[in-house]
């Protein structure tokens, strides 16, 4: 994310200075929040008038354990997903140690696919990647919020959100405000993952440009 920021700097037709936003949904919310946590150390000098965390997949350790029960194809196999993404950063994390055979063949599958084949009810892991090393703290390590950046979040996430729940963007929101950062959490009242992405942008995009001209963030940390 900063580093798309920083790219875009250089094209004549955008400006180079002055303030910029943040903004992401979903995968992208979670994104969006560590780019706000790094930004000091990754893009020092770098203004941030605000930053928008979409409905944030925040709580990583939790997509390894979905039920195999759950009968929506590319949820169950997130823990496959997020095993490949660990795996492709070092030989320490070996994918025979944590996928079942039938977890190895929809990893082969979601290469040409979003909606593997998977049979009812089958494990795709052999292990529980929250309790078993290096996985475990990996995943840990993948959380934001310890540190709260530099700029305020805003955090916009449906109540009735089934994909990423909302106590997800909670949890976010809390720690943040724990480490001293300025939140402001908005809840939806209804509506699921995708369609919700339509109002937290158009919220949160337009809170970033309040905050470009001159407007307070309002914090709802307790």
């Amino acid at each position: 994310m900063l580093g798309a920021l920083l790219a875009a700097r250089q094209l004549d037709e955008v400006s180079s200075t002055g303030a910029v936003g943040i903004a992401g949904y979903s995968q992208g919310g979670h994104a969006a929040a560590w780019a706000a946590q790094i930004a000091a150390e990754w893009a020092p000098g770098l203004e941030i008038a605000g930053v928008l965390a979409g409905a944030p997949a925040s709580e990583v350790p939790e997509f390894v354990t979905i039920d195999s029960s759950d009968e929506r194809p590319l949820l169950r196999a997130l823990a496959v997903i997020v095993a490949s993404g660990l795996a492709a950063t070092g030989d320490e994390f070996d994918l025979d140690t944590v996928l079942s055979d039938a977890g190895l063949d929809v990893l082969d599958q979601l290469e040409d696919s979003c909606e593997p084949d998977l049979v009812p009810g089958e494990p795709l892991t052999r292990a529980d990647m929250t309790t078993l090393e290096p996985w475990a703290s990996a995943l840990s390590a993948n959380v934001p919020g310890a540190t709260p950046g530099t700029a305020p979040v805003l955090i916009v996430h449906s109540r009735t959100d089934s994909v990423v729940p909302i106590e997800h963007g909670r949890a976010l929101a809390r720690r943040l405000c724990d480490a001293g950062g300025t939140v402001e959490m908005r809840e939806l009242p209804e509506g699921e993952h995708a369609p919700s992405g339509v109002p937290a942008y158009q919220q949160g995009l337009a809170w970033i440009m309040d905050l470009m001209h001159g407007a307070t963030p309002v914090s709802t940390c307790s």
